[in-house]
């Protein structure tokens, strides 16, 4: 029992020193920071930062799609039915399409937000939707012009 005993500590002592001992090639503490960027093909410390570039005008489209708009559309589901809830609690029988316009500027923002259903134009129900329409965040698009959009709501 006790030769292998001391086997086994010998063991154990012999992989606690090579766990001690510190790779050089992995060992960046004795030189600090500079050795570090030098071996990882940098200059100084702290004065290479990385700056993106910035997004070329041509990576953003002239126009957005269909898809695109009805799917930051439907982001605003929740706050959409509240609106359609509350046109139901107002007017039980109310049922059918609200058509909506505005103009998609080109960071995204909608703006001259109106009502093109004349029956809904003045009303509470019209006021409701192009409220969640002003908040609604588009992608963005290339050039100063924007977009125009009539865009249906049915309930």
């Amino acid at each position: 029992g006790a030769p292998a005993a001391r086997a086994v500590a010998g063991a154990a002592a012999g992989t606690a020193g090579a766990a001690a001992k510190k790779e050089p090639v992995l060992d960046f503490d004795r030189g600090g920071d500079d050795d570090l960027a030098a071996a990882l093909g940098g200059g100084s410390p702290g004065h290479a930062v990385y700056v993106p570039p910035s997004p070329a005008a041509g990576a953003l489209p002239d126009r957005l799609t269909s898809a695109q708009i009805t799917e930051a559309v439907t982001l605003y589901v929740d706050p959409l039915r509240r609106c359609v809830d509350e046109q139901r609690a107002r007017d039980p029988a109310s049922k059918g399409t609200l058509r909506m316009a505005w103009t998609i500027q080109p960071d995204g923002t909608p703006t001259g937000i109106r009502c093109l259903s004349p029956e809904f134009a003045q009303g509470d129900f019209a006021r409701c939707i192009a409220g969640v329409v002003g908040g609604i965040h588009f992608p963005r698009l290339a050039g100063p012009r924007g977009q125009d959009v009539t865009f249906p709501f049915s309930f």
